[in-house]
């Protein structure tokens, strides 16, 4: 058996920005003169978009511009939200616990994050992950959804196995037809519906120690 390798998708598997997202959205909304449903669900709208690479900086383009005396507000605002992420704050509570552990488990060869979005941000966002992370590999963007599976075999190839950790069903849908890719939903959300695609749901990264046997022989 090839060493394992663990594959973990960032947003909502091992940080969930929205709260401090939103606070940035409500004070925009405050300096534009447009309401915070507004202004939320243009961003929300832009992070859905098929081709669209959300970033706050992409998100500002398209809000009214402020006045000058709102302009530091706009400025102050998306300032204090990458310094929340970058103090951690969007980091899920096992998230530590479970990088520590993949540092130290012998099994494990090697620990990467694969993810879809705009670099700059998902990069931040990457960074603000806790030491150690001696294992962890740089991370790898993809430009669209349902592609993670191909760029991992293309990382990986087809008799490695690989531990592939989202939260997205439809990524688990296209990851079925490579049968070293083992398919793990993570639910954050306890509304999360399940998706019939995956091979495991879990709850917490820190699930994963005791089904790495299961998943190996399967």
């Amino acid at each position: 058996m090839k060493p394992v390798v663990i594959e973990l998708d960032l947003d909502f598997t091992m940080v969930n920005v929205f709260p401090g997202w939103e606070r940035m959205c409500g004070r925009w909304a405050m300096a534009t003169g447009k309401s915070v449903d507004d202004v939320i669900g243009l961003g929300r709208g832009l992070w859905t978009t098929d081709g669209q690479l959300y970033s706050p900086e992409a998100h500002l383009e398209f809000l009214p511009a402020p006045s000058n005396d709102h302009l530091a507000d706009v400025a102050s605002a998306l300032s204090q939200f990458y310094q929340w992420l970058a103090d951690g704050n969007a980091v899920y509570e096992d998230v530590p616990d479970f990088i520590a552990w993949a540092d130290a488990c012998e099994a494990i060869n090697g620990t990467g994050i694969i993810s879809f979005g705009e670099p700059e941000f998902q990069s931040r966002k990457i960074n603000s992950l806790p030491a150690p992370r001696a294992k962890f590999e740089p991370i790898t963007f993809t430009s669209r959804h349902g592609r993670k599976a191909r760029r991992l075999v293309s990382l990986h190839g087809r008799s490695r196995p690989v531990i592939f950790v989202d939260d997205n069903g439809g990524e688990h849908e296209k990851a079925k037809g490579f049968p070293n890719i083992r398919r793990v939903q993570i639910l954050r959300d306890p509304d999360k519906e399940l998706s019939g695609h995956a091979q495991w749901h879990i709850r917490s990264l820190m699930e994963i120690p005791d089904l790495i046997p299961e998943m190996l022989a399967s």
